[in-house]
């Protein structure tokens, strides 16, 4: 079975100013949604939406064999800005969006107690996505 996960965290709100919160964390972001602009598909963002992702040496977004690797790695870079995290959870949702791929039509996501006290503490979600074929060819 092949498998692969990505991590990104982001930050959720209606309005946001995407150079300042950059600065204040002192990161660029790898991803960002600007609420009322086009989602795709007749698709509309309801949200604006800044992201940071482990980029690869080729610019690319960064993929795990575990969840629990890529989260504590995305840990790892957020790490200096706690104070940061901790001030942005009055004015926006802040969330670990997950994304796992893999090539049967099930899979499981297992993630231990210390990560989900230490995301719990950060006061960050947990969103996972699951994408998955009967086709080993599609990941």
């Amino acid at each position: 079975m092949k498998k692969y996960v990505t991590v990104e965290f982001r930050l959720y709100a209606d309005s946001l100013n995407f150079e300042q919160v950059s600065s204040d964390f002192g990161l660029v972001p790898t991803n960002i949604q600007r609420a009322g602009e086009q989602a795709g598909a007749g698709r509309v963002f309801n949200k604006s939406m800044w992201g940071i992702y482990e980029q690869n040496q080729d610019g690319g977004e960064m993929t795990w064999d575990s969840l629990e690797s890529g989260i504590s790695s995305l840990l790892r870079l957020l790490q200096p800005n706690e104070t940061q995290i901790h001030a942005y959870q009055e004015k926006a949702s802040l969330v670990f969006w997950c994304g796992v791929f893999h090539d049967t039509p099930w899979t499981s996501i297992q993630i231990s107690h210390s990560m989900m006290k230490t995301m719990g503490s950060l006061g960050i979600e947990l969103e996972i996505s699951t994408y998955g074929t009967s086709d080993s060819n599609d990941i």
